[in-house]
């Protein structure tokens, strides 16, 4: 997974990511190869890394493959506020 490798490299190592975000080595390991990141970690990585890797490539199947949701969230929550 593309993402995983650049969040790991902008961490400096897969353990200090692991550290990081509130998990183990292994289990990031286990990440790469299944070629996903569960939802909670893809927004850690994202705040993580000031949002240089977003949670929708790490976890594309749940937040899309871009910002378009967020962005119509944002819009509606401008909308509702005025």
């Amino acid at each position: 997974m593309k993402a995983l490798n650049k969040a790991i490299e902008y961490c400096g190592g897969l353990a200090v990511l692991a550290r990081a975000i509130g998990t183990n080595a292994q289990i990031v390991y286990m990440w790469r190869r299944r070629g996903s990141v569960p939802p909670k970690y893809a927004i850690a990585i994202e705040r993580l890394s000031g949002g240089s890797i977003t949670r929708h490539e790490l976890c594309p199947k749940v937040f899309g493959m871009d910002g378009a949701l967020d962005s119509a969230a944002q819009v509606k929550e401008t909308a509702a506020g005025s």
